[in-house]
């Protein structure tokens, strides 16, 4: 898979795990929260700072798309700022806490067997570690299908 793809679906999973948790209180989603910058450390080369800032500001940039999709796509609801980096007021849409709420068929048969919201919820920040997991893919694929 792509690796703008990857990075949407970590978004995505970090965006609704945010709001399936927060549920039903309205949140403010900034950007500017997003954990992009967190690894840096003192003893990286001035090379390895500068490739982390410019990796941190795409994902800075797709995670405020992300969430800018999921808004116009239906899943969630708040009012865009003037900022271009926060969304206010954003909780779920019944849409997208019934999308949320369902288990993916291909961990339904598993003993505590987790909703997709509570997958998104359990990694937090570490779906940004962990983008190509099944089951990250399978809960990306539960909420964005037609049914």
């Amino acid at each position: 898979m792509s690796k703008n793809i990857d990075d949407f679906n970590s978004c995505v999973a970090n965006i609704m795990g945010k709001l399936y948790e927060s549920f039903p209180k309205q949140i403010q989603l900034s950007a500017n929260e997003f954990p992009t910058f967190e690894d840096f450390a003192e003893d990286d080369s001035e090379e390895d700072h500068h490739r982390k800032v410019k990796e941190g500001y795409g994902l800075y940039i797709t995670y405020f798309h992300t969430a800018l999709f999921l808004l116009d796509e239906g899943f969630i609801r708040g009012t865009r700022s003037t900022t271009h980096t926060v969304i206010d007021d954003c909780v779920l849409t019944s849409k997208g806490l019934a999308k949320l709420q369902r288990v993916p068929k291909s961990i339904q048969d598993k003993k505590n067997a987790l909703s997709v919201g509570e997958l998104f919820v359990s990694l937090g920040k570490d779906v940004f570690k962990t983008t190509a997991t099944e089951a990250v893919k399978a809960g990306i694929g539960v909420l964005l299908s037609s049914r």
